[in-house]
């Protein structure tokens, strides 16, 4: 039981210095105390249910992590799989194919709002797994991806060396 406490603590602990975090960058208003943000419905969780919100931040922390699904593995209109699971799949990175552990939650998945995941980590096994991953779009990555390189010229984009988009050379004069 001390254990637990302990560790409820700590976590406790984490979410005030988060919270002075958040208010020293002005994120947050600063008059707003750690207690006061129990309520599900206050103002610094107004996007707490904007899946696309939520994706766009985890897209922006991960984008070194990405992952591809492989070409012509995904129906663009139905968003299936093509009869297979995303844990049947070999998903492509920079640095090599990874596959999705069959313990993560899209493990069945056969339909993917994209072609495109980022993931928290990875480990080496028989393969290399990845257990927490999800669907990221073309423009959170381009918006959000760590390093674009514009090739004007032929019209592309590219997000971290390894994925790229054409784009019309009206949008690469705007990038």
């Amino acid at each position: 039981i001390f254990y637990c406490r302990h560790i409820l603590q700590q976590i406790e602990q984490t979410r005030g210095q988060f919270l002075d975090l958040l208010k020293s960058i002005g994120f947050i208003d600063g008059r707003i105390e750690l207690t006061s943000l129990k309520s599900t419905d206050h103002i610094c969780n107004r996007n707490g249910d904007n899946e696309s919100m939520i994706k766009s931040v985890l897209c922006a922390g991960l984008s070194s992590n990405l992952l591809m699904l492989p070409a012509g593995s995904r129906d663009s209109k139905s968003n299936k799989l093509g009869g297979k699971t995303l844990g049947e799949l070999s998903l492509k990175s920079k640095r090599g194919a990874v596959c999705v552990h069959p313990s993560s939650v899209m493990f069945q998945a056969t339909k993917l709002d994209s072609s495109y995941l980022v993931y928290v980590d990875a480990m080496k096994t028989s393969k290399i797994y990845t257990r927490d991953v999800t669907t990221v779009t073309p423009a959170m990555l381009c918006l959000f991806g760590s390093r674009l390189k514009l090739y004007a010229k032929e019209g592309v984009i590219v997000v971290n060396g390894f994925i790229g988009y054409k784009a019309s050379v009206e949008v690469c004069k705007c990038i």
